[in-house]
């Protein structure tokens, strides 16, 4: 395809389960074709946004792993012909050379996106500690920094994520404009994003697949180092030790401290 003359190097890739034809078939309500449904979800990060480019840059890289979203049609609603399914992001296919080797779930995408350091505007829900009901998020911004290691000849990686969060809905029956209440939901906040990290760098480790090009930044830093495990790199990915470090605050409570509809009584202002 790279070779070809008429596909773009920055079209977006995806991986459908069987054949692709179904997908590009299909006629959504909304939209004129599929290829646009599958643009404005990448746009939005709903999954992973990888061009042709992008693609032949994992492949090709010392690693030799990549990954691409995993799309599905959901299915036509009542009324609706076969071909009105709408394509839709699922999760992550994740590539080690040229075979598929497994897929992310769509939460441990969002890890992905977060070390990715592609995560824009999207909801987070959150349940404190010892509280009934949750709490919806919207990161207002997200600063990640990912830092390669080595100590006493161990490697390890150190990821730093500084996220600031705007409350959506409070369906707890927390009283968000006392420290100690807005304390409890920051710490979930934190809590939600580690594991979310977590999950998705634990997948890539067991398929040895270092989709994130952590080869590179090893290299760059400590190249000496690198060029004399580069050719059992899968190996030390595999068994580096992960830190992660969040730092998740709550800057905008919004108007309505006070969940909706209960009474005074009924909120926890400690």
């Amino acid at each position: 395809m790279l070779r070809h003359p008429q596909p773009r190097e920055k079209a977006n890739m995806y991986v459908s389960k069987g054949k692709a034809k179904p997908i590009l078939e299909s006629l959504p309500p909304l939209e004129n074709y599929s290829g646009e449904v599958l643009r404005e979800l990448s746009d939005l990060h709903i999954g992973m946004l990888v061009t042709m480019q992008d693609l032949d840059e994992m492949l090709t890289g010392i690693p030799q792993a990549a990954a691409l979203p995993f799309v599905e049609i959901l299915p036509p609603g009542k009324g609706q012909t076969k071909l009105q399914g709408i394509p839709y992001i699922v999760g992550t296919a994740v590539f080690k050379k040229d075979k598929m080797t497994g897929m992310m779930t769509e939460k441990e995408t969002r890890g992905l996106l977060w070390l990715r350091d592609e995560v824009e505007s999207y909801t987070v829900t959150i349940k404190p500690k010892g509280v009934k009901g949750k709490i919806s998020l919207s990161p207002v911004s997200a600063k990640v920094k990912i830092i390669p290691q080595i100590i006493n000849g161990k490697w390890k990686l150190l990821v730093k994520v500084n996220t600031d969060g705007s409350v959506i809905q409070n369906g707890t029956n927390l009283n968000l404009s006392n420290p100690k209440s807005l304390k409890a939901a920051e710490r979930a906040y934190q809590k939600d994003i580690e594991k979310r990290i977590e999950m998705a760098f634990l997948n890539t480790q067991d398929r040895k697949a270092d989709i994130l090009g952590l080869g590179k930044d090893f290299y760059r830093k400590y190249p000496k180092q690198f060029n004399k495990v580069e050719n059992h790199w899968d190996e030390i990915f595999a068994e580096m030790e992960v830190e992660i470090d969040v730092a998740a605050h709550i800057r905008r409570q919004g108007y309505i401290n006070r969940p909706a509809g209960l009474s005074e009584k009924e909120v926890k202002d400690k």
